[in-house]
């Protein structure tokens, strides 16, 4: 079945950045949210809601906020269609490295604004992962 893109309204737009450093190692964050009943592993992720800047800086902005680096977006892994019932959810997958910053937790009176709950912030290698 042949998609008509011009007629599919996104519900939401999502991101996903994969950070990696020279060694291959992955950076990924131990986060709580609402529908786990424990925290778990994973990317940054977020969602592009903010229309004052584009898709690209908000991937940048989110890796300032959950990782606490600044990050040079280096490629696109993919794009993909996500049907949820009636919801149409385009999700986003970069690659990015750090430009500066040491990775950590976000200080608790951030999260606590952004509505985010990272308790750890960790490299991985492959073997791990």
């Amino acid at each position: 079945m042949k998609t008509n893109f011009s007629t599919i309204n996104f519900h939401q737009i999502k991101l996903s950045i994969i950070i990696t450093n020279a060694e291959g190692m992955v950076l990924l964050i131990k986060e709580k949210v609402q529908k786990r009943d424990r925290p778990l592993w994973n990317t940054v992720k977020g969602t592009y809601d903010n229309y004052e800047e584009d898709i690209l800086q908000t991937a940048i902005r989110e890796c300032e906020e959950e990782a606490s680096v600044k990050v040079r977006l280096t490629h696109i892994l993919g794009v993909y269609f996500i049907r949820e019932k009636l919801k149409i959810i385009l999700q986003l997958g970069f690659l990015a490295q750090i430009e500066s910053g040491i990775p950590k937790a976000p200080k608790r009176n951030i999260q606590k604004k952004l509505g985010e709950d990272i308790s750890e912030v960790k490299w991985f290698n492959k073997a791990e992962l």
